[in-house]
Formats: structure tokens, sequence, C-alpha cells
């Protein structure tokens, strides 16, 4: 009997013990229900962080390659918006400080000019070319007017150059700004040589770099300061070339005529005695031609000008400022008046106008 009621109590006892444990199960939540009670533990600011960077790396993975590179081009700026950084391609009126400091002391004292000639024929040119730290720079304008069927169109608001070029059988399409060290090459930005500059409203450019883009070549006369273009591959517009009363021999001739007659003076000297000989080409009784007065001689046989005569005339090589005098006056400058003497000593029986370093000068 009591090995019985031990049995029974015994299983009495298991089944009280597996009501307890089928209570539990029932109280435990489900996987789902466990989830949701992970995901509301978390702070609600980081959920919201965490779900916006994997909802922005998904959309960048979708994105665009082409959008993606715009919004590369895009900053932002104070107030939060977005803003179009790209660069406009626009020119300047003025180059930097440094170099416009510079470019304007040396344009403030009478510069060289520099003469650009295809054969005996001149550049037609408002403003002249002119060596800046050993770089010429030239009008951009006549450059391409010199070019048969080229076109060139200024933009203003931009200061910028827009430019076709017939080339190797196509058309080439090129832009220029202002001061600027860029151009557009068929729509592509490219690196300049060097920074184009402005001059008397006028776009200058380094000649090289249109010699080398026009596939020219070209001779540079450091003593007589131009340059001779050899367009043998290109076809020639020749309404921007003139010939002018003196050819690049009779501008050689006059600067060593200046020099042995003013030699070691001043550049007012020099000057001087070019506007002397400049102005017997003006008067009606002398030779209306450059060369015809230089090598004159006077009925009586005697020369008009003593060092024009001499044997090692044509090898003088010119000091820089006789040229400088020389080309000056070539352009119509006019220093001395209407004397038409110089001498180192007074002429009797003639007017002297003024005395400049020991000479003379009378009419």
């Amino acid at each position: 009997m009591n090995k019985k009621r031990k049995e029974h109590y015994l299983i009495l006892l298991f089944l009280v013990m597996l009501l307890f444990q089928i209570k539990i199960w029932a109280q435990s939540p489900n996987d789902s229900t466990a989830s949701e009670i992970k995901a509301e533990s978390v702070n609600p600011a980081q959920a919201e962080i965490q779900s916006a960077t994997e909802n922005s790396e998904a959309e960048a993975s979708a994105q665009p390659e082409t959008q993606v590179e715009n919004e590369q081009d895009q900053k932002m700026d104070n107030s939060g918006e977005t803003k179009d950084m790209t660069w406009e391609l626009k020119g300047s009126t003025e180059p930097d400080k440094a170099t416009k400091d510079i470019l304007d002391t040396i344009l403030a004292a009478p510069y060289m000019p520099i003469d650009i000639l295809v054969g005996d024929q001149y550049l037609l040119t408002s403003t002249d070319a002119f060596s800046f730290y050993g770089i010429i720079y030239t009008p951009l304008r006549p450059i391409i007017d010199l070019v048969q069927g080229s076109t060139l169109s200024w933009d203003q608001e931009d200061l910028r150059a827009d430019i076709t070029l017939p080339l190797n059988g196509g058309v080439k399409s090129l832009s220029f700004f202002a001061n600027s060290t860029f151009y557009l090459n068929d729509g592509v930005l490219t690196s300049l040589p060097s920074a184009t500059l402005q001059k008397d409203g006028k776009m200058m450019i380094p000649l090289n770099f249109m010699t080398d883009l026009l596939g020219i070549t070209m001779e540079y006369d450091s003593v007589y300061h131009f340059v001779n273009l050899n367009l043998e591959n290109v076809s020639i517009n020749p309404a921007v070339l003139e010939h002018r009363f003196y050819g690049p021999e009779e501008l050689k001739a006059f600067s060593r005529l200046i020099y042995k007659e003013a030699g070691g003076t001043t550049y007012k000297a020099m000057h001087a005695v070019a506007s002397v000989v400049l102005n017997h080409v003006r008067h009606p009784l002398y030779s209306n031609t450059l060369s015809g007065v230089i090598f004159a001689t006077a009925p009586s046989g005697a020369p008009h000008y003593t060092p024009a005569h001499k044997p090692e005339f044509a090898s003088v090589i010119p000091n820089y400022t006789s040229v400088l005098a020389a080309k000056w006056v070539l352009r119509g400058e006019n220093s001395i008046g209407q004397a038409i003497y110089f001498n180192t000593r007074p002429f009797k029986n003639k007017t002297i106008l003024t005395k400049i370093n020991g000479i003379y000068f009378c009419y």
C-alpha cells in the first residue's frame, strides 16, 4: 500500500512539473516577438542614422555615374544650399599685379617694337609686337587674319576671342581669354606656355605658340628685332600685308648710319640724328627713299653721309639704342623739328636749333 502511494506521489509530482514547464513555454515570446523587443531596445536616433546610412549606400550603388560626377562639381555654400562651383571660363581686364607692374615698366619707356614680315612685306598691326621676359608677343587678330579663311569674334562679356582656323584639311576651333594661361582647343581646356596679355585694348599672344599651332617656321633677327615668317604651307590673306617706304635692308642701313654718326651718345641724340635723316626723305631737294638719302652723293661726288660709303659699313653691327631710335622715327616720331643738318661743329650761315651731346642741329 505504501509502495503504491509512493508511485502515485511521484506521478503527481511529475505532472505538476510538466504543467509548470508548459506554462513557462506559453509565456515565452516567439522569434518575431523577440526581434521586435530587440528593435525597441535600440536608441531611436541610432536606428534613424543606421537606416539613413543603409538607404544612402543603396542609392549610391544604384545612382548613374554621370549624376555622381555632377555632384562632385557642387559644394555647400554658407546657407547650406548646394551651389554649382564649376569654373566659369572668363578673361580678366588686368593681369596679376606683379606681371602688370613689370609690363607697365617695360612699356613706359621707348620699348623695342618688333616687326613681323612675310618676305619683304610687313604684317599690318595697330599695336606693335614686343618682347616680354624673352617671349615675343604679337596682336592676336593680325596673325589670325593672315590665314585665309579664318574667323575671329570677340566676346566682351567674357573677354574671350573665339577663332576658327582651316588646318590640315579640317577646321580647328580655339578660344583665348584675356590675361589667362588657359585656352580652349576644340573645346578642351588646355594650358598656354605663357599667359595672354592686353596692350592698347588688344589681346597679345606668344608668337612662337601661334607659329607652332599653324605649323609654320619663323626666324628672329635679335639685332634688328624683326621676325620673318615662312608661310609656304599656309594660304595667306594678302590684305593684311603691306609694303612700307622702307624694307628690312633699309632699316639695317639706317640703324648702322645712326650708330656711326651718334654712337656713344644718348638715345635723345640718336633719335635727333634719325629725325634729320627722315627730314631729308621728306624734303623736295633730296631723294624720297631712305636708301637714296643714306647713300646719296653731292654733284661734286662728295658723300652725303661719309660712314655709309666706307667699305666696312655693311658689316657694322649697330647697338640696341640706334636700332630703337631708327624704329620709332620710322614710325613717325620727330624730335628735331625741321632741322636738316647736324655736325659736331656749327655750320656757317645756318640757324642752330639745338645742341645735344655735342652735336649741333641746324636748318
